[in-house]
Formats: C-alpha cells, sequence, structure tokens
C-alpha cells in the first residue's frame, strides 16, 4: 500500500496578490513533491482538512470561510502554513 502524504489548499476567494501567491504555491510544492515519495493534493472542500497532513492557507483578512477554516484547523492541531505570513 502507497503512503500517500496528504497537502489541502485554502483561500480567500478574492486574491489581491497573485503573482506573489503563485511564488510562494511554487516553493511549497516543490517541496512536498521533494520530500515525499506520493502527495496528494485536495482543494478547498469543507472538511478535506480532515485527512490531510498539512494544510497551505492563503488568508488575507480575518474574516470569510477560509478564515474559519484555517481556525477550525488550527484548533484541532493541524500542521499548517498561512502563505500570506510566510517571508514577513
Amino acid at each position: 500500500m502507497l503512503d500517500v502524504y496528504t497537502v489541502s489548499f485554502f483561500g480567500h476567494r478574492d486574491v489581491y496578490y497573485s503573482k506573489l501567491l503563485e511564488s510562494r504555491l511554487d516553493d511549497v510544492i516543490f517541496r512536498f513533491i521533494q520530500e515525499y515519495e506520493f502527495v496528494a493534493f485536495l482543494t478547498g472542500y469543507d472538511g478535506e482538512f480532515d485527512r490531510s497532513d498539512f494544510i497551505v492557507f492563503w488568508i488575507e483578512r480575518e474574516s470569510g470561510e477560509a478564515y474559519r477554516t484555517m481556525q477550525y484547523a488550527k484548533k484541532y492541531g493541524k500542521e499548517m502554513i498561512n502563505l500570506t505570513v510566510q517571508a514577513e
């Protein structure tokens, strides 16, 4: 059986810094591909993080479903990163 590392992505519908997001996503995705033999990437359905090993967020403001999802994931101790504050 394959040992699959699962990564989910969540973020706001409207992204104001799309070039920055693209650059940071490239770095994160490359890291996972290099680090793990099999990676499954999941995008934005409510609750998908329940089966995720790692969650990537792009949260620019403290409101909306993506922000609430991040708060919920924090509550349950999920490993995650918010790319908007990654390099600040």
